[in-house]
């Protein structure tokens, strides 16, 4: 497929549908599956409009995120939270004292879906979907010619790499903001790739990094149910739960050999040890 700009306005427009549809599907039903395909199709649609900018070196990118990084801010709580009591119900079939734990979860996933969260998003569609006719328009008459376009696209991969490169070379196993922000650095690289591969026969040396990605989500989700536990001992400090402690430590226990796993699949990247 060749870069043009009905190519692209078609594709913008597929995008904006599968946005509109699974945040129809999630707000009905907030269940895992349904958010997790309403968030893959918010960050599709975020790459691809900043896609449009990197070959084209403008439109309405900037903004267009902004307001879709809301959407995803708004609904990450939900999210966490079923990703959590997910991971607990795997183990109070080993551990029945976690049922405590497990209540206090389900008590916070109640009260976030009783939040405002509905009107909020409401609002925020409006928004989006006049900045993506102000996207579209700007495809139509600001549309660069071929050799622009194919020297953009080279610069985009080696800044991306290069993006890729330090977070590799900086991420410390101890260190959870370096650990995030190249997991952010994997995101963005990897949604980019997938676009470009649709115009160009590119192949990155950094094509194979899901396992990598999907490793470095486990480690998010263990920190974010790390965080949640200690609130729950927090707010439970009269009781004695040394069910809940013990299952602290096992978990921190995974995470340490999800780093390692990590780590390798780093230095494959790298292509070093």
């Amino acid at each position: 497929m060749t870069i043009s700009k009905y190519n692209l306005l078609s594709i913008l427009e597929e995008h904006k549908n599968n946005f509109f549809q699974s945040a129809k599907v999630a707000l009905t039903d907030p269940v895992g599956k349904n958010l997790k395909k309403y968030r893959v199709s918010v960050r599709k649609l975020i790459a691809f409009n900043h896609f449009i900018l990197l070959i084209s070196g403008g439109g309405y990118y900037k903004v267009i995120e902004k307001e879709l990084k809301k959407i995803i801010k708004d609904f990450n709580p939900i999210r966490d939270n079923q990703v959590l009591l997910k991971i607990v119900n795997l183990s109070i079939s080993k551990n029945k004292k976690l049922e405590n734990l497990k209540s206090y979860l389900e008590h916070s996933d109640n009260s976030l879906l009783d939040s405002n969260i509905y009107f909020k998003i409401s609002k925020q569609f409006q928004v989006i979907s006049t900045l993506l006719i102000w996207q579209k328009f700007y495809i139509t008459t600001n549309f660069p010619d071929n050799e622009v376009i194919e020297n953009n696209i080279d610069n985009t991969y080696k800044q991306l790499e290069n993006n890729l490169n330090i977070g590799f070379h900086n991420v410390n196993r101890t260190d959870g903001k370096s650990i995030h922000k190249l997991r952010i650095a994997i995101k963005k690289f990897r949604y980019i790739d997938q676009i470009a591969e649709k115009f160009y026969n590119k192949k990155s040396k950094y094509s194979n990094i899901e396992e990598l990605q999907e490793i470095m989500g486990q480690i998010q989700d263990i920190n974010v149910l790390q965080k949640s536990i200690m609130d729950y001992m927090d707010s439970n400090q009269k009781i004695s739960d040394n069910s809940v402690e013990n299952y602290y430590e096992e978990i921190e226990q995974q995470k340490e050999e999800k780093i390692e796993e990590m780590m390798i699949q780093i230095r494959k990247n790298l292509n070093i040890g």
